[in-house]
């Protein structure tokens, strides 16, 4: 199917590229449809050529879209996007391993932890990581071998992959991984190119 251009929003390279992102998330956009060429989105918008490409090209990039040469621009056959609508739903008694998510069940209160935090802000200059835990980090790494000078602590291991990623690879380099593989694995390697 080909997405008509009056579905597509946007006076910036940054907003059409939401917007497009919005329709695939919600589903409006589906794997394989076909998006407007460049040049009649940017007639029906109102804005130059340029600024329609380059927020093709910053989809693409993301994994969000494809280029299909002469057939124009398209959707990805696996676009990275959170598309929670479309996973399946599991019946009483199955662990759901695919989205990654820990059974709440099986997780430990988390307000006794919470009502030990110290509630004094961080400001720019503070140390990010507590001295402390750091040391004990890079003293266990050490003790196990790992040569490590620096400790860096991440909001989740996606969010480690993707500071890996960002560091050592450029969009086009091939990555191997495990198959099967944790699914937001993928979506991380399609979202970096």
């Amino acid at each position: 199917m080909n997405v008509p251009a009056q579905d597509i929003t946007g006076a910036s390279a940054r907003e059409i590229a939401a917007s497009i992102e919005s329709r695939i998330a919600d589903g409006a956009l589906a794997p394989g449809d076909g998006l407007p060429t460049v040049r009649s989105l940017a007639e029906s918008l109102g804005v130059s050529p340029s600024t329609v490409a380059a927020a093709y090209k910053g989809l693409k990039a993301r994994g969000l879209l494809v280029a299909q040469r002469r057939l124009g621009t398209a959707v990805s056959p696996r676009p990275p996007v959170y598309r929670g609508a479309l996973l399946p739903r599991f019946g009483p008694g199955v662990r759901d391993l695919a989205s990654g998510n820990p059974d709440p069940a099986l997780l430990p209160a988390i307000g006794p932890a919470l009502r030990e935090i110290d509630p004094s802000p961080v400001l720019y200059g503070d140390d990010l990581l507590d001295p402390a835990l750091s040391r004990r980090g890079l003293q266990r790494f050490r003790a196990d071998g790992i040569p490590a000078e620096e400790l860096c602590v991440v909001a989740g291991a996606l969010d480690g992959l993707e500071r890996v990623l960002a560091a050592q690879l450029r969009p086009g380099d091939r990555v191997a991984i495990e198959d099967p593989a944790f699914v937001g694995v993928r979506d991380l390697l399609a979202g970096q190119g």
